[in-house]
Formats: structure tokens, sequence, C-alpha cells
């Protein structure tokens, strides 16, 4: 049956109907996308109406891995988007961005994605950033801090590393022109590599 939609997409419904009294409370309904996105809608109960779908920023949250691999229409994400352990988007071919206010506390995959044109500034990663064959990323952000390791392979238009970059395990610039720029000391001295707490 259709759920009336703000777009057609693929998700999980959940309702809740609170019992304060006996004639229940107000029914809400929650629709958590296959995109990452949340909507919200309430029911009138005296009119067994549903008011419109809107978007709940605020219940943005994937608690376990969230894994949108060969989402190839996908160009971005939507905002307050937080994921509990790992974000995987390999072969988004169209994804051009993240959000600024992206959390992944977790694995940070990013392969194929050769759209990709920019990450956002100060984005934190609580495990690996693997960054593979994202031809169009020419630059990382500033105040980019990775747990553990960060793996640019094969992007092949990336030339510079950003000021105040850490990397909490290795760095793996195979295939990008930065391999070739730099020895792998000239490299130690400009990125922090942390090996422990």
């Amino acid at each position: 049956a259709s759920l009336g939609m703000p777009r057609s997409t693929w998700g999980t419904l959940e309702t809740n109907r609170p019992y304060g009294d006996s004639t229940g409370g107000t029914t809400t309904q929650w629709f958590y996308g296959d995109t990452g996105e949340t909507w919200k809608r309430y029911a009138n109960n005296a009119a067994s109406t549903w008011s419109a779908w809107t978007q709940d920023l605020d219940r943005n949250l994937y608690t376990g891995d969230l894994n949108l691999n060969n989402c190839t229409s996908l160009t971005s994400l939507p905002n307050n988007l937080k994921v509990e352990d790992s974000l995987y988007l390999i072969n988004c071919t169209s994804l051009e961005s993240l959000p600024n206010d992206l959390k992944a506390k977790g694995i940070l995959s990013l392969e194929n994605c050769t759209s990709l044109e920019s990450l956002p500034n100060n984005l934190k990663v609580g495990g690996d950033l693997s960054l593979r064959n994202c031809t169009s990323l020419e630059s990382l952000p500033n105040g980019l801090e990775v747990e553990r390791s960060l793996r640019l392979i094969d992007c092949t238009s990336l030339e510079s590393l950003p000021n105040g970059l850490k990397v909490g395990g290795y760095l793996d610039l195979r295939g990008t022109p930065l391999s070739e720029k730099y020895t792998k000391e000239e490299i130690r001295k400009m990125v922090p590599i942390v090996t422990g707490k």
C-alpha cells in the first residue's frame, strides 16, 4: 500500500501510539528511508486522517552500519546524518558531496565515487577513512581527523594534504600524485601519525 511519501523509496515504518488513558494519545509514524532520510507524520484520530510527511532531522540516526553501495543516482546525503557504526558508499557514481554535519563513528568508505568533489571541513571519522578511485576529489578538508588509517588510493586528482590533518594509523597514498610528489619521510613530517592514545 502507498504511504504517500514525498518520493518513492524503500525503508522501515515505525508507529507509536501512546495510551495515557482509554482514548489513547496522538499516533506518530516515522519512515526510515533506505537513502538515510527519516520522515514523520501525525494522525488525526478523530478524523481518521494523517498529516503530511515532514523530514525529521533529529532522527537521521543509524544505530548499525549504513550500506548505500551501488546507489548510482544518489547525489547527496541528508543533513544531520549520524551513523553509529560504519558508512559504506561504494559505486555511488553521482554522489557529489557529504553533509557538513556528518558523523561516522566507524569506517567511512567511499570507493568509485567518481563525482565526489569535496568532503566537509572538520570531518572526524571514528574508524578508517577509505577513499578509492574518487577521481574528482582534488583536496581534503581542513581539520580532517581520522582515528585509524587513511587510505587515498587511485584518487588521481588529489595533489595536496590539508593543514591540521591527523591520522591515528597509517597513510596510504598509492596511485595519487602525492605518492610521486613527496617522499615517505616528507609525508611523515607533514602528517602526524599517532600510534597510540
